[in-house]
């Protein structure tokens, strides 16, 4: 969560997606309500980028090569990172947005419905609370 003087800052995010073009995609969706601090194509290349950033947000990828999104959030959150993971995704499976909060992410975003998820997704993880995409069906255990 999110202290009450950086809620009326800009996020600075950190974005992990292997699909260039998608990438880009995402930065100017969230461009003008966002700082994108940093911009990687791997889970490795974010674990990287986030020890070295100023980072509140992490928007991820769920499959990516050298290493997905699940595996990065795992370490990142071992090695006591704050950032808040939101994990976006072309998965709509609840196999999937299970694994992805057992890794510890705190929202989860359906590619198709980013425009409409995306800036809800990061509005409730900055405060603490779950996101996911109506359309997983999934419900917390």
């Amino acid at each position: 969560m999110l202290s009450e003087s950086k809620r009326n800052e800009k996020l600075k995010v950190l974005i992990a997606e292997d699909n260039e073009a998608m990438r880009h995609e995402i930065e100017r969706f969230l461009a003008p309500s966002c700082e994108i601090v940093a911009s990687v194509g791997n889970g490795l290349e974010l674990i990287e980028a986030e020890a070295r950033s100023s980072a509140e947000v992490g928007i991820i990828d769920f499959s990516m090569p050298v290493m997905g999104g699940i595996e990065a959030s795992r370490i990142l959150k071992a090695r006591g990172s704050e950032l808040i993971l939101i994990m976006l995704t072309v998965f709509e499976d609840s196999s999937y947005v299970k694994a992805a909060f057992d890794s510890g992410v705190s929202g989860y975003v359906v590619k198709r419905l980013m425009a409409k998820d995306l800036p809800s997704a990061l509005s409730e993880a900055s405060e603490g609370r779950a996101f996911v995409s109506d359309c997983c069906n999934w419900e917390a255990e």
